[in-house]
């Protein structure tokens, strides 16, 4: 199965961006395409050489733009083509030989969930994913990045979701919304059997394949030096 990269960049991140898809040049192969998406607004600042099969889309944004983002990642299947989804953020770089083919078995891509009670502050989120489904939700799914979704299963989310789902999400107050916990509950309420889920309860640390960083702190001198040092 193809799997594209997509990336929901803007201006402030451009310089994580950079390292970014410098770290895909240098270390992951067999990917189908890698689509960024950027507001409009941003489009003459993006000055990148971009990799192999690498695409840039550019969108209207409108409201908040950390929410408007989530949407737009929310709407992945219709900027990408195959029928694997990776989402890769602006600060997230590779750090060794990646096939991006490989990381799916038998067609599943492997979602790790933890349960509510066992990640911190990351509990403010629950309410939020039970606003959405009106029922208790046991776990939490966003783990670690270079989360993989099937293509169909945005289509079928959108669907499900009874009203104007972007107006649902940039309306939150207080930015109350988490894109990939709700991705995540309807896909393991829904289409559990084409996805690996995990409880890290019972699972053996394994080394995420894309190292996060952490762009609203900004880029610090010795992170630069570390990034530099990754991508050489």
């Amino acid at each position: 199965m193809k799997t594209d990269i997509f990336i929901k960049s803007y201006q402030k991140d451009f310089k994580w961006l950079y390292y970014c898809l410098e770290s895909i040049k240098k270390y992951a192969y067999n990917y189908n395409e890698i689509i960024i998406v950027i507001p409009e607004k941003d489009a003459n600042k993006f000055k990148f050489t971009l990799p192999e099969r690498c695409y840039l889309k550019t969108v209207k944004e409108e409201g908040d733009g950390y929410l408007f983002q989530q949407y737009v990642k929310l709407m992945a299947n219709f900027y990408c083509q195959a029928e694997l989804i990776m989402y890769v953020d602006s600060d997230c770089v590779f750090t060794e030989k990646t096939d991006i083919s490989s990381l799916v078995k038998d067609g599943k891509p492997e979602i790790l969930m933890t349960k509510w009670e066992h990640v911190g502050d990351g509990i403010c989120w629950k309410p939020v994913v039970e606003a959405v489904f009106q029922q208790p939700i046991e776990y939490e799914y966003m783990r670690r990045h270079g989360l993989t979704y099937h293509r169909e299963t945005l289509a079928n989310f959108q669907h499900w979701f009874e009203g104007d789902l972007k107006h649902y999400i940039i309306s939150k107050p207080n930015r109350q919304f988490s894109e990939f916990n709700v991705l995540g509950a309807y896909a393991n309420m829904y289409e559990n059997d084409k996805y690996n889920f995990v409880d890290t309860d019972n699972w053996e640390y394994v080394d995420p394949v894309v190292k996060q960083y952490w762009s609203y702190s900004g880029l610090t001198e010795d992170e630069k030096k570390e990034l530099d040092n990754i991508i050489k």
